[in-house]
C-alpha cells in the first residue's frame, strides 16, 4: 500500500501519513458508493515532488502534472500549527471533505466543492499523496487522482449522496 521513496531527506517519514490519507479517502468513498482507491507509486512521487516545491517556494498553487498523458486531479492543503503538530492524512482528508456539508447533489459543478467531489469521484481509481514541511513550519500536502474528476456534466453520475450508515 505504501509508496516507494516516501521517506525524504528532510527526515519526514510519510508512510503513516499516506496510509492514513488512503484509509480516510476510502472511508468516505465507501459511504458515497464509490470504489476503493488504490495507492499508485508514481502518483505518490509526483505528489511528493509538488509538495516539496510548494513548501520550498511558499507559492500555494496547483501543478500541471500529467500521468499516462492525462491531466491529474489534484487537491492541495496547507496547515500551520504553532505547536508544531504534523498534518495527518485524516486531517487533510477531513478538511477537504467538509465541503460535503453544503454540497447540492442535484446540481452539476459547484464553486468551492471540488476537493470533496474529487475525493468521492466514482470514476477515479488511483491516488498518490505527498507531504512536506516548510522552513517556516507550515505543512503542505498534495493528493493526485487518476483518472481526474470534476468534469462539468459528469457530477451527478460520479458524486452520490452519502449512505449515512456507512461512515
Amino acid at each position: 500500500m505504501g509508496c516507494a521513496g516516501s521517506k525524504k531527506s528532510s527526515g519526514l517519514d510519510n508512510r503513516k501519513f499516506m496510509r492514513d490519507a488512503l484509509n480516510s479517502h476510502n472511508k468516505y468513498r465507501k459511504s458515497h458508493d464509490s470504489p476503493q482507491l488504490k495507492m499508485n507509486k508514481e502518483l505518490c512521487k509526483i505528489a511528493q515532488e509538488w509538495a516539496e516545491r510548494i513548501a520550498s517556494t511558499g507559492v500555494f498553487e496547483h501543478s500541471t502534472s500529467t500521468f499516462k498523458g492525462q491531466t491529474l486531479g489534484e487537491n492541495i492543503a496547507m496547515r500551520f500549527s504553532s505547536t508544531g503538530d504534523e498534518l495527518t492524512g485524516a486531517q487533510m482528508t477531513d478538511q477537504w471533505y467538509e465541503e460535503a456539508n453544503s454540497y447540492n447533489y442535484n446540481e452539476d459543478f459547484q464553486n468551492g466543492k471540488g476537493h470533496f467531489a474529487q475525493i468521492v469521484w466514482r470514476d477515479t481509481r488511483q491516488v498518490g499523496f505527498g507531504r512536506a514541511k516548510a522552513a517556516n513550519g507550515k505543512w503542505y500536502a498534495v493528493a493526485n487522482y487518476y483518472p481526474a474528476g470534476n468534469y462539468v456534466g459528469q457530477f451527478r453520475q460520479n458524486v452520490h449522496p452519502p449512505k449515512v450508515d456507512r461512515i
